[in-house]
């Protein structure tokens, strides 16, 4: 945190559960898909404001995301893409 505070830059916590996606992609029922990926990415958002709030940054804008996609490569590439990240 202290050097996104020294360069005046934001902070943004993203979490990919590649993994889940990855068993819901083959799952043979496909029924309940949609609700499993939105609360396996509920749990992650939870958790990472849960950071947030433990690391008492309150002078730093720090986001957070998550996603539920396979393979994680092109999820991180994606949210680099959509975030316009400091140059």
């Amino acid at each position: 945190m202290g050097l996104a505070r020294s360069l005046g830059a934001k902070v943004e916590l993203f979490l990919c559960d590649s993994e889940q996606a990855y068993v819901l992609g083959r799952a043979y029922d496909r029924e309940g898909i949609v609700a499993a990926r939105t609360a396996s990415e509920a749990r992650a958002r939870r958790y990472l404001s849960d950071l947030r709030d433990l690391a008492g940054a309150d002078d730093l804008e720090i986001t957070i995301d998550a996603q539920c996609e396979s393979p994680l490569y092109e999820s991180v590439v994606r949210k680099v893409l959509r975030s316009d990240p400091d140059r």
